[in-house]
């Protein structure tokens, strides 16, 4: 299993902790330090941040770090802008990048983003295909010339051209949450980014199946990236581990209510929480809806781990996954050596 870790939190609070040599504020030397510790990649989301920009430092600060966006939305952006970044980040990193890319609700891309908004697989199986088709017209002098349902991409003048690379295409990897495009992810992507809010039963049962039937996922096998889902949770702390596990249930309470993800919750029966917890956000009830997340609900979304017996806990529960993120804080709680220690404890060295 890969180990890995963000780099896109640049304002992690400290808690105190004022050691800039344990995670230092820059993302060129913390990139190197993780890297050094023996991280196998690192990963920027788009949240409050472009989640390029902290890879395309680390593409030049490292030498062997995976550079995952986990994730980058895709509706807001063009499938060339999209072919432009990948490209770029695919020759500074020397061919390291996974462009992680997700759908993202309709709410976030047409309010937050003011794009348009169409049906998300039929949608996201053209936009790769169209940037596969860019990659190819630059790597190997093939027209321009693609003519979609919603993109329609036919201009490439040589000065606009970049040219070929000396690595391989960019990786592509999809989030998924429900059934659709999990299958869509195995048919024609490198891997597979699950989400938090996820369980092992959901994910064996109804997402794993679907991606194993994929065209890709059978050509790459083992190579084919698959994440943990879920929520991982470690400290040697236990007054920090309980104030963690108050926080993630009510952020599994604000995912339940979406409906969206209402079959994470019909495969263990919860559809009558779910549909509690819908009408309380409706209402406004926010802080009453972490109380219907009982303590048994909690156990199927999270890993909660003293250090010692993390290896232990990931092979309990990630056993289909060969990516994982540690958290970020918990390298400011054991520090440098101890987590060089762990890292090879988890990868077995």
């Amino acid at each position: 299993m890969k180990i890995g870790i963000k780099i896109s939190d640049i304002n992690l609070s400290l808690n105190g902790n004022s050691d800039e040599i344990i995670l230092p504020g820059k993302v060129s030397s913390r990139s190197k330090l993780f890297e050094s510790l023996g991280f196998d990649f690192v990963t920027s989301h788009e949240t409050t941040s472009n989640p390029f920009l902290p890879l395309s430092i680390a593409s030049e600060s490292t030498s062997k770090l995976d550079l995952l966006s986990s994730i980058a939305l895709a509706f807001v952006r063009s499938p060339m802008d999209l072919a432009y970044i990948a490209w770029d980040l695919q020759k500074m990193s020397h061919g390291r990048l996974y462009m992680g890319l997700g759908s993202q609700v309709r709410g976030h891309v047409v309010r937050r983003f003011s794009s348009e908004w169409h049906p998300p697989i039929k949608r996201m199986k053209e936009l790769i295909s169209c940037i596969n088709h860019i990659w190819q017209c630059w790597q190997n002098g093939k027209e321009l010339n693609f003519n979609g349902e919603y993109y329609k991409i036919n201009l490439m003048p040589p000065f606009f051209n970049p040219g070929p690379i000396n690595f391989d295409f960019p990786k592509i990897c999809l989030a998924a949450v429900n059934t659709k495009m999990a299958s869509l992810s195995g048919d024609i992507s490198d891997g597979v980014i699950l989400h938090g809010f996820s369980t092992k039963k959901y994910i064996q049962k109804v997402l794993l199946p679907e991606i194993i039937k994929g065209e890709k996922y059978n050509n790459l096998k083992n190579d084919f990236m698959i994440t943990t889902g879920g929520f991982l949770i470690v400290s040697n702390d236990d007054k920090k581990i309980q104030k963690e596990i108050e926080q993630k249930r009510s952020q599994i309470a604000f995912y339940a209510s979406t409906k969206s993800y209402r079959k994470v919750m019909e495969i263990h029966n919860w559809e009558g929480i779910a549909d509690k917890l819908y009408r309380m956000s409706v209402d406004g009830k926010w802080d009453q809806m972490p109380k219907l997340i009982t303590d048994n609900m909690l156990e199927e979304f999270l890993v909660v781990s003293n250090v010692r017996e993390l290896k232990k806990n990931i092979k309990r529960k990630y056993n289909y996954a060969n990516y994982m993120s540690l958290p970020l804080d918990l390298v400011y709680e054991i520090g440098l050596e101890e987590t060089k220690v762990l890292l090879n404890n988890i990868k077995g060295n």
